[in-house]
């Protein structure tokens, strides 16, 4: 006899959006880092945006609460680039992300295109470009948080699926 509870939670992760997958993208999160968040704190919406036809899985939207400073980050879903044929010699596997909020009735907003290739043998890895000022790629949150990111690349072993975190500068 299966239990109700198994039952349960197969069915809740069905529904739910993912951040991890096998194959040779990432789980892949959306940030935003602040040394102050007004009371009651806001939302963020994130929109994973323009893809080429040379990506297998571009993520999703996702609406984050920020209620407090630091580093606050929320699951945008798994991104992966094709690594066969014309795409991964080529390396035009491309895709963006962008975020909105207001908050002390001002706007703020942010957004990065990123180039991504993927192996079946050496490192996956992701490469941002046109991004807001401040805008880095971390292959830990923690990261994010201070001003030593792992650069404008990251890289992640062949058959893992990251994870990754953009955290995304500000512009007004």
């Amino acid at each position: 006899m299966v239990s109700h509870t198994i039952i349960y939670a197969l069915a809740a992760w069905a529904v739910l959006p993912h951040c991890a997958m096998g194959g040779q993208g990432a789980s892949t999160f959306a940030c935003l880092s602040l040394d102050s968040v007004p009371s009651p704190g806001f939302n963020v919406s994130f929109n994973s945006g323009e893809k080429s036809s040379c990506m297998n899985a571009f993520g999703h939207g996702a609406i984050m609460a920020v209620t407090q400073p630091g580093i606050t980050c929320t699951c945008i879903g798994y991104v992966e680039a094709k690594g066969s044929g014309g795409c991964w010699f080529k390396m035009i596997s491309s895709w963006s992300l962008s975020y909105l909020y207001a908050s002390d009735n001002k706007a703020y907003h942010g957004e990065t295109s990123s180039h991504w290739y993927a192996s079946h043998t050496l490192d996956n890895g992701m490469t941002l470009h046109d991004e807001s000022a401040g805008t880095m790629v971390c292959s830990k949150p923690e990261l994010c948080n201070k001003r030593n990111s792992d650069g404008p690349t990251i890289l992640w072993n062949s058959g893992t699926a990251g994870p990754i975190y953009v955290s995304l500068g500000l512009r007004s």
